[in-house]
């Protein structure tokens, strides 16, 4: 992105929290997720009766204490990223979720999962916009961070076969006086392989999913364009483990892998 792209998002958000702190107009903000969209579900609702024949399989534990850390593949001894799961259950949406505590760069925020047969949403975390949104320069009002953190995104059909391919897109409206800020997150995701076992820093994992998972960002003010970027992350799964490996969703795309963990 150009030094002018970045100078034009900067102005943009400076005066977008001006007129959000002094000028007193009605801010209104909106949020739609719209359908999910697969090559096995020509339907594309979001009501699809659970498939219970891999219950036995488990991509994402949930147990109070468990914990994954997370590191560099290129530098071991810097830890990337820290997950715990909490005792702890919440409610938004209208869906119950787990919560998991994550310090990630020793910024400490919460990450919502949830399951419904072999589908696994996520709000917040990696999978959230507004870990992609923190690339843009500036400060974006904190009602629509807010909505990004907590906008759930399928990211895991463990039965699926290889090949299958879903998207889904979040749309976000700030609108303060005259000003309108938009967000829109175009989520893609490829099931790539299924491996019956995988060594991977020392750890025996077994039923591994490989993913492919696409973002495009795009950030409007009054409706022109002023950020538009796709990103790119691999993504791994192992049963009963949760996420093994992942490219880093920023301009280094470094692989992270999972070094140390306990499940309870």
């Amino acid at each position: 992105m150009g030094i002018q792209v970045k100078t034009l998002v900067w102005g943009c958000c400076i005066a977008l929290l001006t007129l959000a702190l002094y000028s007193g107009c009605k801010k209104e903000l909106s949020l739609e997720s719209r359908r999910l969209t697969d090559t096995t579900d020509t339907s594309a609702t979001d009501t699809l009766p659970a498939d219970t024949t891999q219950d036995t399989l488990n991509y994402q534990p949930t147990s109070a204490g468990s914990y994954w850390y997370y590191y560099p593949a290129q530098n071991p001894n810097q830890l990337f990223l820290s997950v715990i799961s909490t005792n702890k259950d919440t409610s938004f949406h209208g869906h119950q979720y787990h919560v998991f505590s994550l310090d990630f760069g020793n910024t400490v925020s919460q990450s919502y999962m949830r399951r419904e047969g072999n589908r696994y949403y996520a709000a917040g975390g990696l999978f959230s916009g507004a870990q992609l949104i923190a690339v843009i320069p500036g400060t974006l009002p904190q009602p629509l961070l807010d909505s990004l953190s907590y906008a759930e995104v399928l990211y895991l059909q463990s039965s699926m076969p290889v090949g299958t391919t879903w998207s889904q897109t979040q749309d976000f409206t700030y609108q303060s006086g005259t000003l309108s800020v938009e967000i829109k997150l175009n989520y893609s995701f490829t099931i790539q392989s299924i491996i019956a076992k995988l060594p991977l820093q020392n750890n025996p994992f077994s039923q591994v999913i490989e993913e492919q998972m696409k973002v495009q960002v795009q950030v409007l003010t009054n409706n022109t364009t002023i950020f538009n970027q796709t990103f790119n992350s691999d993504l791994r799964f192992a049963n009963q483990v949760g996420l093994i490996s992942f490219t880093s969703l920023d301009d280094t795309g470094q692989k992270i892998d999972l070094y140390t963990y306990q499940i309870q």
